[in-house]
Parts: C-alpha cells; structure tokens; sequence
C-alpha cells in the first residue's frame, strides 16, 4: 500500500475529468516504468460519491487486493480522508 501511494504521488497525474450525476469518471496518466522504459499509461477511475465506492480498470484490487495508485489519487482529490 506504501508503494502505491508513493507511485500516485510521483508517477501519476489527473489527465481529464468528467462528471454526470452522482458519479465521477478520471482519467489518471501513470508514468510507469516497464522493461527499464518509462511508458505513459492511461487509466479509467470511477468514483461513485454518494458511497464512496471507486473502482479502476487497471483492476489492481481485484487481482491482489491493494488499492491502486489510480484510485488513491481519485479519492485525495476528492477529500476523502479515509478509505471507504
């Protein structure tokens, strides 16, 4: 967990950002480093702000359980302090 959160901070920026309703779509350009090349990743957050519910199609959690960098600088841009 301390190294995604260190990798949304470094390696990740908010590209674009869209809203309809209730539900938040981003666009998170990821910086990362493959086979010792840095390559400029796009990934899709979905943040659903009535229940704070986040989800992204680098699906991370789903495979292994950590929250991803991705959906950690969503949720801090948004102000939310604790992880729902």
């Amino acid at each position: 967990m301390q190294i995604e959160l260190y990798e949304a901070c470094v390696r990740c920026h908010i590209s674009s950002l869209s809203e309809k309703d209730d539900v938040k779509f981003y666009t998170i350009k990821d910086k990362s480093m493959t086979h010792n090349v840095f390559e400029n990743l796009m990934t899709q957050v979905v943040h659903y702000t009535t229940t704070d519910f986040a989800e992204c199609n680098c699906k991370n959690f789903q495979r292994i359980g950590i929250l991803c960098r991705h959906i950690l600088l969503a949720l801090n841009a948004e102000d939310v302090n604790e992880i729902p």
